[in-house]
């Protein structure tokens, strides 16, 4: 996996950099009042948005709004850096499955057994619902259920080591690549 950055990029630009890879199937976007996860969509106004996570099968793109208004960029991909982007190194997956990170609540579930869209979370406490539930388009499990994001282990090596650097004693860089959402058994019966 590619995985490349971009500095000091103007919010209207931002656009342009997401237009840039396809495969795109959720977002998690933070501003100062809201925090939305849910399915990718082109026509989002980013300008609302100080930083998010956008990802799907083969690429992961993160911003974050710095001092000044200008927003860092850092993009893992299995495919080609777009323009803009520079090279930070090639990463290594250093699992072979997936992690799952458990995200918050449990499906509730009708009089009927039948699964709804929200989800109950009893240590905010909140319902998770529309529009900020959880983008999934699958048959849920009996329950009770949860969902979990789908996170691939990257390893980051260090570059090699220049006359004046012999040696390095850090560890190479980990990297988190959000992958998908999935829908698993478990919670409270």
């Amino acid at each position: 996996m590619k995985v490349g950055y971009c500095i000091g990029v103007a919010t209207a630009d931002l656009t342009r950099h997401i237009a840039a890879i396809t495969d795109w199937t959720y977002m998690i976007l933070q501003g100062p009042g809201d925090i939305r996860f849910t399915w990718f969509d082109p026509d989002t106004t980013w300008t609302d948005w100080e930083q998010g996570i956008i990802f799907g099968a083969s690429a992961e793109l993160r911003w974050r709004k710095r001092r000044g208004g200008l927003l860092h960029l850092v993009l893992i991909t299995a495919g080609e850096l777009p323009a803009g982007f520079n090279l930070i190194g090639e990463a290594q997956r250093i699992q072979n499955d997936c992690q799952q990170l458990y995200l918050w609540g449990e499906r509730i579930f009708d009089k009927d057994k039948k699964p709804t869209a929200t989800w109950v979370e009893g240590r905010i406490p909140q319902i998770i619902s529309d529009p900020r539930g959880y983008p999934l388009n699958t048959e849920p499990h009996k329950p009770p259920c949860r969902v979990a994001l789908q996170v691939e282990i990257l390893e980051l090596p260090r570059p090699a080591p220049t006359a004046l650097d012999l040696f390095d004693p850090s560890p190479p860089r980990r990297l988190e690549r959000y992958k998908s959402v999935v829908e698993v058994p478990g919670g409270s019966p």
